[in-house]
């Protein structure tokens, strides 16, 4: 395989507290965004490389931000979403000046450790996971919650959703990987068949993802080195 070289092109900091920990961080095309356990998210301007705005509101630490570019007429607007150790998930629109959330989603009984957001067929998503084991989706239309996915034995510590908002893989303490597939309105879990039941089973406890433009997920494990899997979504059950 051949080694891909990454060169860094701008560095920004510090942007939180001193001493804070970052805790995650989202890229778009022109907005850079940070959370942290000093309760905030920032954003960077990144054609200016300065810092944009600083978002207060959560209660404690800030476990995990996401970003999405949105359509509003001519508009293209910024959607930033948080999960924190409060236990919400909070949606903000960079355009207000008040930088006050639109909305907080409630419902997660334990630290919303990841967050993630799908544009789907002209309704946007947010997924969510938390200690509490669960995965759950929140309709941007309606601003409720629209599914609760159960099935991991531990605490959930990350999730992606792809742009369609039809796939979702989380990982969890339980040293799984799962996978759902939207079938009519709901989400369950994938086999080698696109069937109910199969989870992808990883040596390690803590495993990130995401999804490309291909529908492929991407699983990461941290065993000495960082490693880079593609597993194909039809094929999770037969290359585990």
């Amino acid at each position: 395989v051949t080694p891909v070289q990454l060169e860094s092109v701008a560095s920004y900091g510090p942007v939180h507290s001193p001493g804070a920990e970052i805790c995650s961080v989202a890229a778009s095309a022109s907005v850079v965004a940070t959370c942290s356990n000093d309760g905030t998210i920032c954003l960077l301007d990144r054609a200016g490389m300065h810092l944009g705005a600083v978002l207060t509101g959560h209660k404690d630490d800030v476990r995990s931000v996401a970003l999405a570019t949105s359509q509003d007429g001519e508009e293209i607007v910024n959607l930033v979403v948080s999960g924190g150790r409060d236990k919400t998930v909070r949606l903000w629109d960079a355009r207000l000046p008040s930088w006050q959330p639109v909305h907080t989603f409630e419902g997660h009984a334990g630290w919303v450790h990841g967050v993630d957001i799908g544009e789907g067929a002209g309704v946007p998503r947010i997924a969510s996971c938390s200690g509490d084991k669960t995965v759950r989706l929140w309709n941007l239309a309606t601003m409720q919650e629209e599914q609760v996915l159960e099935g991991h034995d531990l605490r959930t510590w990350g999730v992606s959703l792809s742009s369609d908002c039809k796939t979702l893989a989380s990982s969890s303490s339980d040293e799984t990987v799962r996978v759902w597939k939207r079938y009519e309105h709901i989400l369950i879990l994938l086999d080698a068949n696109l069937g109910e039941g199969d989870t992808v089973l990883l040596t390690e406890r803590r495993i990130h993802h995401s999804f490309n433009e291909k529908g492929r997920v991407f699983l990461c494990e941290r065993v000495g080195i960082w490693r880079m899997l593609s597993v194909a979504l039809s094929l999770c059950s037969a290359n585990r």
